[in-house]
């Protein structure tokens, strides 16, 4: 018996629970199950069953974010669009003859139609 207290010195009580867990539940390779592990094993099953909780309790390293992979728009683009919103004919044309298949931007000259009081009585 004082073998195994030797051996196991220094292990959490819970580390040698495990170990005893992993024995009785022939989770641990050996040649015989019909005889106790020697000291030595038990005290190298009790120092992995340590190592595995304290690997376990360490803070994780968040993966980083993911890469946006998406398409980019250039500045120039993004200055026109601008523009376009202000109000400038001369970039909505430009932004119409970049994307002639955008249909909010082909809709940018038709002249929007607001419902007054008097024709919604």
């Amino acid at each position: 018996m004082g073998a195994y207290l030797i051996a196991i010195e220094g292990t959490s009580l819970e580390a040698v629970y495990q170990a005893v867990k992993a024995y009785l539940q022939r989770k641990v390779k050996r040649d015989s199950h019909e005889f106790a592990p020697s000291s030595a094993d038990f005290g190298e099953q009790c120092r992995q069953q340590q190592s595995l909780m304290e690997s376990a309790a360490r803070p994780r390293i968040a993966p980083p974010p993911p890469k946006d992979e998406g398409p980019r728009v250039s500045p120039e683009k993004v200055r026109l669009l601008a523009r376009h919103l202000q109000g400038d004919r001369t970039a909505t044309a430009e932004l119409k003859r970049l994307f002639p298949a955008n249909e909010i931007i082909a809709m940018a000259d038709t002249p929007v139609q607001h419902e007054s009081k008097d024709a919604a009585e």
